[in-house]
């Protein structure tokens, strides 16, 4: 049989859960056992499902909308311990490849790991900040803002630059932190500032700086960085300052393409002696299992290859809950531990640690 649905009713919460019929005859035969009613024991066991995932520190609990609570959520501090930041930028020059989903998955299961992780958003449409609860960038802390306050100082040949610290917010993630993004960050003004800066600074970009200071906090093992699909001067300065590139790209040509460039840009920037991030690998997301996608896998693995671009193993399929639960500021390998998109990222995770280190 399909599906059913079951009101339950408790002094202060009425709502109604869909079970399978599977699980509604499990339940009667245990209510029956325990002569407990299907709401307590629903009861329990969301109970104990809440301390499991609290404990892990990676529940997402209910944000309130006041800015100033979020930030306060979870804030990480020094711990005694020596966290060295290995930066990570998530880079395709194509849209709709996954990369605000590749740097929230890789975050709350690295965190779930135990590791402390920075998330940066240099993405003016503000996607990964919105999904960690942060929607609103009129007061100036964020990305954007201490980048210019950077490119001022650069102009005026003072480097004593600000604390990364003033624009880092905590989440409602335990060991994840985020700097958000700002939509001033489409100002074509905002690229050609820092393009300016970056020809003062010669052999560095603004990007180092930030990445400098978040090091000198010694508080992150990992930064996963998610970009926007333009290859602008915010996005080109990143790549040059991270320690690494992971690029994921649908079974498209445009995404072969658009990796294509990223790579042909780090190569481009080491034939000059310059620092630039490493390509640890291409992620091959949203294949879903039609033989023809199936089929292109190889190929495109294959090309891959023959430009000496890595490939990680891991393919992620195309599930529709990742869009879902997106849109409703929930990450679905946190809320479905046990689902296949997230053992897929779990593989993916490893891989990535294992290149990375």
């Amino acid at each position: 049989m399909g599906r059913r649905s079951y009101n339950i009713t408790e002094k202060k919460v009425r709502f109604c859960a869909t079970i399978s019929y599977d699980y509604k005859q499990r339940l009667d035969i245990l209510c029956s056992k325990l002569s407990k009613s299907i709401s307590s024991i629903i009861n329990d066991a969301i109970g104990d499902t809440l301390e499991k995932y609290e404990s892990q520190g990676t529940y997402n609990q209910p944000m309130t909308e006041d800015n100033d609570m979020k930030e306060r959520y979870h804030m990480l501090e020094a711990d005694g311990n020596n966290h060295v930041a290995t930066s990570v930028i998530i880079a395709n020059h194509k849209g709709g490849v996954g990369k605000t989903t590749t740097a929230a998955s890789l975050a709350v299961l690295a965190a779930k790991k135990g590791k402390h992780i920075l998330l940066i958003d240099l993405d003016a449409q503000m996607n990964l900040s919105n999904l960690f609860g942060y929607s609103d960038d009129r007061d100036n802390k964020n990305i954007a803002a201490y980048i210019a306050d950077c490119m001022n100082k650069v102009a005026e040949d003072d480097d004593n630059y600000a604390d990364i610290a003033s624009v880092i917010r905590g989440t409602s993630y335990n060991r994840i932190n985020i700097i958000t993004a700002s939509s001033k960050m489409r100002d074509d003004n905002f690229g050609a500032s820092i393009m300016r800066a970056n020809n003062t600074l010669i052999t560095q970009t603004v990007f180092d700086i930030v990445i400098e200071k978040i090091k000198e906090l010694n508080l992150y093992d990992y930064v996963f960085i998610d970009s926007s699909p333009n290859m602008n001067e915010t996005v080109l300065s990143a790549i040059r300052a991270a320690d690494w590139v992971i690029s994921p790209t649908d079974i498209d040509v445009d995404g072969f393409k658009g990796t294509y460039k990223i790579d042909k840009f780090i190569k481009s920037i080491k034939k000059r002696d310059v620092k630039v991030a490493n390509f640890a690998g291409v992620i091959f997301n949203r294949a879903n299992t039609s033989r023809g996608m199936t089929k292109a896998v190889p190929e495109f693995r294959s090309q891959f290859v023959n430009a000496e671009i890595h490939c990680f193993d891991t393919v992620i399929p195309e599930v529709a809950i990742v869009s879902n639960e997106k849109i409703n500021n929930r990450i679905a390998v946190d809320v479905r531990p046990t689902n296949k998109i997230t053992k897929k990222y779990e593989a993916l995770l490893e891989e990535v640690v294992n290149v990375i280190g």
